[in-house]
């Protein structure tokens, strides 16, 4: 038997005698008075006030030892000792009464103290017998004392009957004590387990708080150059017409793989955010019909390079939701829709119910098998289709979306049959607010001749926003600081439309700082777009509450330009 469960034994009796020892006292206390009424004497006297006292000492001075011993965790060897010391006295005590009182086999007190001496030896077994040596050094000296005085007065079958007695309660005894020595030792064994659990889930935790902040650190470093290689390629792309035609291919899956990691990383960080729970829901009334029209003027260029009719479809409706979050939802399901469906169309489909509204996104693609569509929302899970297989991603999207939808209490569906496409559905909480309806941003509104000041520290992505913007026909001036910024536009007296900033810029300065400093040099509130690759929650609450633009980067310059069209048309931005 292990040492830990020889003291959890000790704590076991200790805890029961804090419950048994004033039922003892009191026991002590009635046989007392029955001795007396029977034959008043001093030994009486004198045996009542011992065992009280006994009782008192142990509270005083052994109480306080074994509480000592469990708060320095040490071994109880003298705590057991002490006890099976006190017990053993305790009994040669209680032991006195049948050698000084049982004389007459017909009188009452005879039956009296027998029968309170059967008891005193039930009633102190649960308490004791957790630590068999206290119990038996408790009863021995009692039925020793009984055993003898039947045998002085002949009664040879009463003192049998008491040795059998003692035999059965030390069987009992050991019985009993192996139950309760079984329980602690599953006990102790379950706090190890526990404590192995807790520090396994500690380091999990850890380990995904790290996990966490070495991708919220990474994410600008890898989005930077990403955001800079998006941008190149699109300016690519506007080239084409002046690139050999059998460069054109590669220029198409280039930017095809550019939007496919781009993707892939947005989902990861995405992840990792819900993962970590550091997306905040911020809950307003929305008009449904204008974020998803936002939505779609997106993917209309994608849509339309596929021959696929994308369109929404209802009644408008105001709900209650997180329109950035839900934004993502929404994009990450147009997407997913237009990326499986090879003809037909993409469409967004509105129900007006009492309580709620419910949306759907319905697509004529390729749809998925039955037995695949309990996984489909699963991280890394893939349905096991070919032409399912051959395109980017794996397998992150739609477990982004279901952690999402779940964060927003937004519950989502799948219904679906291989070669008649699929339908995702979602049910939103109605708002009763007034609606106020947003303007459908133009998806390929001009930006022609607009003065666009451009302030970012990183070289490339300076240059390649620079070039996107004069393929847009802009009006550009780039620069890589605040200082540079002013220095630039007060030369060449260039008055900014519109200002896009990436939210670092190197020395403690921050693209709000720029915003602010600008606007006050040319004294208007110029329409301003933040650019950022942190998703730092704190940092992204802050700047929404300052009711500045964010957009996270990598962007697709489809969105970047409807972004541009919509603040530079002073209209009210979904970010």
């Amino acid at each position: 038997m292990t040492l830990s469960v020889r003291n959890k034994q000790i704590d076991y009796v200790f805890k029961q005698l804090k419950i048994t020892g004033w039922p003892h006292a009191a026991a002590v206390t009635l046989t007392a008075l029955a001795v007396w009424f029977h034959q008043p004497d001093i030994e009486i006297v004198l045996w009542f006030f011992v065992l009280q006292t006994s009782h008192i000492m142990r509270i005083w001075i052994l109480d306080p030892l074994w509480i000592k011993s469990t708060q320095a965790q040490q071994d109880y060897r003298k705590v057991r000792l002490f006890l099976s010391m006190g017990m053993f006295a305790t009994g040669c005590w209680w032991a006195l009464i049948p050698l000084l009182y049982l004389n007459d086999p017909q009188s009452e007190i005879f039956v009296f103290i027998s029968i309170s001496l059967a008891g005193m030896i039930c009633a102190t077994l649960p308490a004791l017998a957790a630590y068999l040596p206290a119990y038996l050094s408790f009863i021995t000296p009692i039925f020793a004392a009984l055993a003898i005085r039947y045998v002085q007065l002949d009664m040879g079958l009463s003192a049998f009957l008491t040795m059998s007695f003692l035999a059965a309660m030390a069987g009992i005894s050991y019985v009993i004590n192996g139950i309760i020595t079984r329980s602690i030792t599953i006990d102790l064994k379950n706090q190890v387990l526990l404590g192995e659990i807790t520090d396994a889930k500690e380091k999990a935790e850890q380990a995904n708080q790290a996990k966490s902040r070495f991708l919220a650190a990474a994410s600008h470093d890898l989005r930077q150059p990403l955001q800079a290689l998006g941008l190149l390629l699109e300016s690519i792309r506007h080239r084409l017409d002046t690139i050999e035609q059998s460069v054109h291919p590669l220029v198409h899956h280039a930017i095809d793989a550019q939007e496919a990691l781009s993707a892939l990383l947005n989902a990861l960080l995405e992840l990792s955010r819900l993962e970590s729970h550091d997306l905040l829901v911020q809950e307003t009334a929305v008009p449904i019909k204008d974020l998803i029209r936002s939505i779609l003027c997106e993917f209309e260029q994608t849509a339309c390079a596929k021959g696929l009719h994308l369109h929404v479809e209802g009644p408008d409706a105001m709900v209650l939701t997180d329109p950035v979050l839900f934004s993502r939802v929404l994009r990450n399901l147009v997407s997913n829709a237009i990326k499986f469906t090879h003809q037909g169309t993409v469409q967004v489909e509105i129900e007006r119910h009492a309580q709620d509204v419910s949306l759907s996104i319905i697509d004529t693609g390729i749809g998925i098998p039955l037995a695949e569509q309990s996984r489909i929302f699963d991280e890394y899970y893939q349905v096991s289709n070919e032409a399912r297989n051959r395109q980017e991603g794996i397998g992150l999207g739609l477990s982004v979306v279901k952690r999402m939808c779940e964060l927003l209490r937004h519950p989502i569906e799948v219904h679906s049959a291989p070669g008649q496409g699929t339908r995702f559905s979602m049910r939103l909480p109605r708002s009763w607010q007034a609606p106020t309806p947003l303007k459908d941003p133009a998806p390929q509104a001009s930006l022609e001749g607009r003065r666009v000041l451009v302030v970012d520290d990183d070289a490339a992505l300076l240059a390649a926003v620079g070039l996107l913007m004069r393929d847009w026909k802009c009006e550009v001036v780039t620069a890589d600081t605040l200082e540079s910024a002013l220095e630039k536009t007060q030369r060449l007296q260039f008055q900014p439309e519109i200002i896009l900033s990436d939210y670092r810029l190197g020395a403690g300065i921050t693209g709000m700082d720029a915003i602010t400093h600008l606007r006050s040099a040319f004294d208007k509130p110029i329409p301003a777009l933040l650019l950022t690759a942190d998703t730092d929650p704190t940092l992204v609450k802050a700047i929404r509450e300052l009711k500045y633009f964010l957009i996270h980067k990598p962007v697709k310059p489809v969105r970047l330009r409807k972004a541009m069209a919509t603040l530079l048309e002073g209209d009210r931005l979904i970010q």
